[in-house]
């Protein structure tokens, strides 16, 4: 409640006069529109995961679809949030294409952005490894102790052979995907 006062506050500057409507009325649609927008947060990552609907595209398409899909369920939520909040559908237009909206559409772009660029490295490096990265972990060498598990494919050579290099360079990215799930799971 808090930041939406603050937020409030802020926007009557950022525009230079006060808002037509009162402060209350901001309180009513930020709670359901937290809410779906927390749920349909949940429900586009769990589909992610269950779907790997963004597994087999490159970084740039993943974080790209990814932040398309937060921004757009972003402006969705603030219209129906501000719609059901006031239970007018004009004014819910007027809102959500209004100067206060616009600013928080561009916010949430930039801040969907960077959360899926992120949260993409973080998947890319490994879970940590990118915390550790910024935290001055791997500044200093020290020693460790780690286990390394090698696979080695019996026969690979007449593999590849025979099922031709872009075949085989799949069968080998699909292993891959299978491995890193277990290997996550157990802290691999």
């Amino acid at each position: 409640m808090v930041i939406v006062t603050i937020r409030f506050v802020g926007i009557e500057l950022f525009i230079g006069h006060e808002l037509e409507f009162p402060l209350y009325l901001t309180y009513v649609y930020s709670i359901p529109g937290g809410i779906l927008m927390g749920v349909l947060w949940v429900l586009i990552e769990w589909l992610d995961e269950r779907w790997g609907l963004t597994t087999a595209s490159s970084f740039k398409a993943t974080v790209a679809l990814k932040t398309f899909t937060y921004f757009a369920a972003f402006v969705v939520v603030t219209f129906f949030a501000s719609w059901l909040g006031t239970g007018s559908l004009e004014y819910a237009v007027d809102y959500t294409t209004g100067p206060v909206s616009i600013s928080n559409i561009i916010g949430s772009f930039i801040g969907a952005f960077l959360f899926v660029f992120f949260q993409q490295m973080d998947k890319k490096m490994g879970p940590g490894v990118l915390w550790k990265l910024f935290t001055g972990k791997y500044f200093k060498p020290r020693e460790e102790e780690r286990i390394f598990m090698f696979i080695d494919l019996k026969s690979s050579t007449t593999h590849a052979e025979s099922l031709g290099h872009l075949r085989y360079s799949q069968m080998i990215r699909d292993c891959f995907k299978e491995l890193t799930l277990p290997v996550l799971t157990h802290k691999g």
